[in-house]
């Protein structure tokens, strides 16, 4: 047989080394170089770690892109006592923000940001859904090696991701086709730029040459591979090769494609740009299969790839979310889409209102832990935004060492005005926070992100209301929400955060973050 099932061959197989991927049409990892004047390693820059105040990074790594260093693995402050736990009715229909953003209101089935959960037809459903995994290669460049020595440890971990971030309400049932079938023509036939996959992605030259992948594959294929029931075709290409830079079908705005069993109209084929992060291909399955179940992109679209202008950051989550950055520090994805998509129990999500608010305090759980307690805090804001407060932990599926810590609590901004591409999902950091490198060694990691987590003791003043993070547990936070005493509306922020309007790091700018109430 050359189609194998997945429980057959995880425990027989070892994980080989897999070769990563990036963006696909999600955001291209983001490389940053040393310094023309390198800073030497420094093994320690503080005598202390921890203090009774803010301790500001004075270590600057890059000053082309205002990053620092940091010697310590987190800011901790002395911590204040938590409120009482008296927040009042939890009405989670209040928090439930309608969407608004421009396209929403044009595309009807577009990836969705707010309420009403995206149910058009092209919405990838709960359920188990049938993929079939199919190595190719082409003539004149041929596939090396096992290709299930690849594939069988990558399908394994995006399984354990989604039985998490969905709560198994999607889950795949695998297929493997375990030798590498020759496409009919020569790769010059199918030759993709980057940039005219990232530029023009629905031109007819690239669209026209995604047509002749799908096709010609699927055909060379259908004879060893049995397609009935199949519901997404992940192809995979030779390593190391410059033809593509991916052939992904996206319905309804490519074809469809029949099989001797029926009909494909989903599927990935990562390319050049995917190839270069140590264990990355399940990164890409997980982030672009995110966008059937029509869940956004959370970096800027204009941003993405050969379109990025230089010291320009990609996105206002950078670092933090597998929609912003798959590659990331952080693969978690964050509890305001697991809110809207259905995945968080009501238990898991609780909902304050200016009318209806008490000063409260939560404890919070990360949102890997699959259980029924408390993961999100949403304090509602206006129709259209709210903060977002909730616990982070590094977790099993994530392998980059060395960084900041990412265990404590993370606060973002929601704005459902704002979709798919834009930037709706914004970080908000502590004041005095920076950006810093996610990795310790110069010129390594994916480059500049937000020194965004709040440990034990740091707050975050914003719209009137004050976060506190009192407590840090093993496995859940205790965080206090209040009113602020003498709220002025308008004034300057104290927080950090990063948008449209202040993400060219060449330019400097008046305020800390262009979100103001």
């Amino acid at each position: 047989m050359k189609i194998i099932g997945l429980g057959i061959l995880v425990g027989a197989l070892a994980a080989g080394g897999i070769v990563g991927c990036s963006q696909g049409s999600g955001e291209k990892q983001l490389e940053v170089a040393a310094p023309e004047e390198s800073v030497e390693p420094v093994t320690s820059l503080y005598e202390t770690c921890d203090t009774d105040e803010i301790q500001p990074l004075t270590v600057l790594d890059d000053p082309r892109w205002k990053m620092y260093s940091y010697g310590c693995p987190s800011d901790r402050q002395t911590p204040t006592t938590a409120l009482a736990y008296d927040p009042g009715v939890n009405d989670l229909e209040q928090c439930q923000l309608i969407e608004t953003s421009w396209g929403r209101g044009h595309y009807p089935d577009a990836n969705n940001v707010g309420f009403p959960r995206q149910e058009g037809e092209y919405r990838l459903a709960e359920g188990v859904h049938k993929v079939a995994f199919i190595p190719v290669q082409w003539p004149d460049l041929l596939g090396a090696g096992d290709p299930l020595t690849l594939a069988v440890p990558a399908a394994k971990k995006v399984d354990e991701w989604y039985s998490i971030y969905t709560r198994a309400e999607v889950s795949f049932d695998w297929q493997f086709h375990d030798t590498w079938i020759t496409l009919p023509f020569e790769s010059a036939r199918y030759s993709q730029s980057e940039a005219q996959q990232n530029t023009d992605q629905w031109g007819d030259e690239n669209v026209g040459v995604i047509d002749l992948f799908w096709s010609t594959a699927l055909e060379a294929a259908d004879p060893s591979v049995d397609f009935t029931g199949v519901e997404i075709v992940y192809f995979i290409l030779p390593a190391n090769q410059n033809v593509s830079a991916e052939f992904n079908l996206w319905p309804p705005g490519n074809g469809s494609f029949e099989t001797d069993e029926g009909t494909i109209n989903r599927g990935f084929t990562p390319g050049s740009y995917q190839f270069r992060q140590k264990d990355g291909l399940w990164h890409f399955w997980v982030h672009e299969t995110l966008h059937y179940l029509r869940l956004p992109d959370l970096y800027w679209v204009d941003q993405n790839s050969v379109k990025r202008t230089e010291f320009t950051l990609p996105g206002p989550m950078q670092g933090y979310d597998m929609l912003t950055n798959q590659d990331g520090q952080s693969l978690d994805l964050n509890g305001w889409l697991m809110w809207l998509s259905g995945w968080l129990s009501d238990s898991e999500v609780y909902c304050l209102t200016p009318e209806s608010f008490q000063s409260s305090s939560f404890e919070i759980t990360p949102v890997s832990t699959v259980d029924n307690s408390l993961k999100s805090v949403i304090v509602k804001l206006s129709d259209n935004t709210a903060l977002v407060i909730e616990s982070r932990r590094k977790t099993d599926l994530e392998t980059q060492v060395g960084n900041r810590s990412r265990d404590g609590v993370l606060v973002y901004h929601v704005d459902t005005s704002i979709g798919h591409g834009e930037g709706p999902l914004t970080l908000l950091a502590p004041h005095g926070r920076t950006l810093v490198r996610s990795q310790i060694t110069p010129g390594s990691g994916p480059g500049p992100n937000l020194d965004a987590i709040l440990y034990e003791g740091n707050s975050i003043e914003i719209a009137g209301y004050k976060v506190t993070v009192n407590e840090h547990k093993e496995h859940s936070d205790v965080i206090s929400i209040s009113r602020v005493p003498d709220f002025h509306p308008g004034s300057d922020p104290t927080y950090v955060c990063f948008t449209k309007e202040n993400r060219d790091m060449s330019l400097d700018y008046p305020l800390s973050c262009p979100i103001v109430y």
